[in-house]
């Protein structure tokens, strides 16, 4: 998961974990993903996986987070909201927060991509791949809805390298 790997991915012909029917693998889970239902996120790749409590993966998708941030581990979700603001800028909307992490200053979460006071979005859809965010994790719009409704609060969060 090194660099911009993922503009030429090839197609794989076995992976560890079956995907959903309408489930279009982009990447294979990474190894020492966890166990059971749970939300996935690999820092180098940029990308998301939900993972059912069966090992089924149900979505595989690209997001946007920091660089590094936060640690790999496990974590949790410990809360959500629908719509929020920025800690930092009270004009940055951001919608379908999951927080699961937290800084010394803030809380890190997923969310769809924010967008500025006069509606403008901080990236576009196509940058999704690449680390441009502060701390929080950015996700299509779809993409945020369906781990909004998947990851109750408790859910766990494998943040891996």
């Amino acid at each position: 998961f090194e660099g911009s790997w993922h503009r030429g991915i090839p197609a794989y012909d076995r992976y560890l974990h079956a995907a959903a029917p309408d489930v279009e693998l982009l990447a294979p889970l990474p190894e020492d993903s966890g166990e059971g239902r749970r939300v996935v996120y690999a820092l180098d790749a940029q990308m998301v996986w939900l993972v059912a409590e069966d090992e089924t993966i149900l979505a595989n998708y690209f997001v946007s987070g920091r660089a590094g941030v936060p640690n790999p581990g496990t974590y949790s979700v410990f809360s959500k909201s629908p719509v929020t603001r920025a800690f930092l800028d009270p004009n940055t909307i951001m919608r379908w927060m999951v927080r699961f992490a937290k800084t010394a200053k803030t809380n890190i979460g997923f969310h769809d991509i924010p967008v500025h006071g006069d509606g403008s979005p901080y990236q576009t859809v196509d940058e999704l791949g690449t680390a441009l965010s502060g701390g929080c994790v950015r996700q299509e719009l779809g993409a945020a809805k369906r781990l909004y409704r998947f990851a109750d609060v408790g859910t766990t969060v494998v943040v891996t390298p």
